[in-house]
């Protein structure tokens, strides 16, 4: 399974250079008062990550991994771990950006940055979560697509209840949701992938090639 993560790795290696140019042109305009957007390199690392599906999928490489042992469980779990590398590394860069550009400003929130950086986090295996069991389900183009209709289906979602409101939480549940927002998130994270992994998984066990 090293081997499976490595080749992963290697195949973004050469895309890395993309997301710290990003992340530095986003510190820069956060330096310029323009707006903490430096997470936008950290969901780039998703996207680019994505891209080793394509090179699996046009070298065919998931029919040969079936001759290894434990083939199609290790090929899963590899995807994830060496996604979660990049995901961790970018959000490592991002913290660094932040912690820099609070420093130069003289506006150096710790809290901010903490709670940033698990944003990011979040935010990263919410679209992992998503993507990973549709590619291994219906493969790279036709998992984009899913992912594309699900994000316009919650978008549309969310859209609706904001402007109806069809229920309103207790000021207790709210209190409660602002006041443990930061651990809920990194806990919703962690049941996410957990789900995400167990579904790709089966997916990907009877998958036939």
């Amino acid at each position: 399974m090293l081997g499976l993560i490595k080749k992963d790795l290697l195949m973004v290696r050469s895309n890395l250079k993309i997301i710290v140019l990003v992340l530095l042109v986003f510190a820069l305009m956060s330096m310029n008062g323009e707006g903490d957007l430096s997470f936008v390199a950290a969901l780039m690392s998703v996207m680019i990550f994505i891209s080793t599906f394509s090179y699996d999928e046009y070298n065919k490489f998931d029919a040969f991994s079936l001759t290894f042992p434990n083939g199609r469980k290790n090929l899963v779990k590899a995807k994830y771990l060496a996604s979660l590398m990049l995901i961790l590394l970018s959000v490592l860069l991002t913290v660094l950006s932040n912690l820099a550009i609070g420093y130069f400003k003289n506006s150096l929130d710790l809290e901010y940055i903490l709670g940033t950086t698990i944003g990011c986090i979040f935010a990263c295996i919410l679209v992992q979560s998503l993507i990973f069991p549709l590619i291994f389900k219906f493969g790279i183009e036709k998992g984009r697509i899913g992912l594309f209709v699900l994000s316009i289906a919650f978008s549309c979602i969310i859209t609706i209840i904001a402007k109806t409101k069809p229920f309103t939480l207790p000021v207790a549940v709210l209190s409660f949701l602002e006041e443990n927002l930061l651990v809920i998130l990194i806990i919703s994270s962690i049941v996410l992938l957990i789900v995400s992994y167990l579904i790709s998984n089966r997916v990907y066990k009877n998958k036939e090639f």
